[in-house]
């Protein structure tokens, strides 16, 4: 179900809160990163709640195609800057094909 106080929230203050997670991603385990990747039989990454794209960057650099969804039109904006192939939806509006994605 769709929260639309938290999505006007996330598009209101996308970049303050890309700014606040910098830090986080950066510090962020690569094993755990590295493992996933690991596992995976393919490179096909969905990216659900994907915000600023900052996990994409990060599974990026491990040679994964990622597609990202967001609920929040301004998080989907950054990430689509980032060159990502971004959808505009929420968790009950996902619609890819069966199988479309090695992980997610």
């Amino acid at each position: 179900m769709r929260d639309e106080a938290t999505v006007l929230t996330y598009d209101q203050y996308a970049e303050v809160y890309d700014a606040e997670v910098v830090e986080f991603w950066d510090r962020f385990p690569k094993t755990f990163l590295n493992r996933f990747r690991e596992l995976l039989p393919g490179t096909q990454v969905l990216d659900v709640g994907s915000g600023s794209g900052r996990d994409a960057l990060l599974l990026k650099s491990l040679g994964l195609e990622i597609t990202c969804v967001d609920a929040s039109k301004s998080m989907v904006e950054i990430t689509k800057k980032l060159g990502f192939d971004t959808h505009l939806a929420d968790f009950s509006e996902i619609s890819f094909a069966d199988c479309a994605f090695h992980g997610i």
